[in-house]
């Protein structure tokens, strides 16, 4: 786990996230269920990683059940990123191309 800003982040799959805040918290699946309106059976294929990460929407509830942030979770961070870059790509295109025509200046202009 690493913390920035006194947030708490973890690197771990999701379904090894899921089941070290379940043990961690001593929550039974059912208490799980209870609180996100997930069904057992579902948070069961999750914890044991018979299933890809849930959406956002589940992750969400799973957080506030475990009383995390659901950028706790890797995927969710990841997630994020992608949306950012894939909204941003213009903006992010001109950037590189500009940090590519700076590398070409001053490999020129130290070769002199």
């Amino acid at each position: 786990m690493s913390t920035n800003e006194n947030k708490i982040y973890t690197i771990k799959d999701f379904y090894l996230a899921f089941r070290d805040l379940k043990k961690k918290q001593n929550l039974s699946l059912g208490q799980i269920s209870i609180r996100t309106g997930l069904s057992k059976s579902f948070l069961s294929d999750i914890m044991n990683n018979k299933v890809l990460p849930p959406k956002d929407e589940f992750i969400e509830k799973i957080a506030k059940a475990f009383g995390v942030d659901p950028d706790y979770f890797f995927e969710y961070r990841i997630r994020r990123l992608t949306d950012f870059i894939y909204e941003n790509r213009d903006f992010l295109g001109e950037c590189l191309k500009g940090k590519l025509d700076y590398q070409k200046t001053k490999k020129s202009k130290g070769n002199h």
